[in-house]
C-alpha cells in the first residue's frame, strides 16, 4: 500500500488551498491508498512558515510517495518537500493537472558524477596514477567531442568529472616526490 503525503502550494490561495487538498485527499483514500494531507492539521495558533514545514516534513517522511498537486513547482515549501522526496527515494507522483518536474540540467549531470564517483571509488580505490587518468579521460572526452555521439560524449565528460573530484579529492600519490620536491603541498586524500 502507498502511504502518499500530499504537497501543493499553500501559502497566498484562498482557504489556503485546503479545499483541493482534501478533495485529492479523499480520491487517493477511495483508490485504497494511506494520505497524509498536511491540510488535515488546519492553522495551529502560533505558527510560521518555519513551523509549518517542519511538522510537514516529519509526515514526509514517514511516507513512501509524494504526490504533488497543481502550482506545486511554484510553491517554495512543496520544493523542498519534492527536493527532500526525491533524496529519500520516495516515489514521485502527480494529480490530475499537476505540472510534471522540469530537472535542472546541471543537477542531473551532478549526479551522475555522483553516482560515477561513488563506483570508481569502490572499484579502483586508492590515489595512484590519478593524474594520468584524468588525462587519459580529457583525451577520450575531445576524441568523443570530434567522433562520437552526444550520448557517448556525457558519459566521457562525467568520467573526466569523476577524475577531477579524485585528485581533488582522494590526491595523486604518484606525484607526491616531484610535487614535494619543488616546494608544493601534497594533494591529500580526504576521506571517502
Amino acid at each position: 500500500m502507498r502511504r502518499i503525503y500530499l504537497a501543493g502550494p499553500m501559502t497566498g490561495l484562498p482557504e489556503f488551498n485546503f479545499p483541493a487538498f482534501n478533495a485529492e485527499a479523499a480520491r487517493l483514500r477511495a483508490a485504497g491508498d494511506a494520505v497524509t494531507n498536511p491540510a488535515e492539521h488546519g492553522i495551529i495558533d502560533g505558527y510560521e512558515w518555519v513551523d509549518y514545514m517542519k511538522l510537514d516534513i516529519q509526515m514526509l517522511a514517514a511516507c513512501n510517495t509524494i504526490h504533488l498537486l497543481p502550482g506545486w513547482s511554484k510553491s517554495r515549501g512543496a520544493s523542498i518537500e519534492y527536493r527532500l522526496a526525491k533524496d529519500l527515494g520516495l516515489q514521485i507522483s502527480f494529480a490530475n493537472g499537476a505540472e510534471p518536474f522540469d530537472p535542472d540540467p546541471v543537477e542531473a549531470f551532478l549526479d551522475e558524477v555522483r553516482a560515477e564517483l561513488k563506483r570508481a571509488r569502490s572499484k579502483f580505490p586508492g590515489d595512484r596514477l590519478m593524474t594520468l587518468a584524468l588525462a587519459e579521460e580529457f583525451g577520450e572526452l575531445c576524441k568523443a567531442v570530434l567522433d562520437e555521439s552526444a550520448e557517448s560524449v556525457r558519459k566521457e565528460a562525467v568520467q573526466t568529472a569523476v577524475m577531477c573530484c579524485r585528485v581533488v579529492l582522494d590526491g595523486d600519490g604518484s606525484v607526491r616526490s616531484w610535487r614535494s620536491a619543488r616546494g608544493l603541498d601534497e594533494l591529500k586524500a580526504v576521506p571517502a
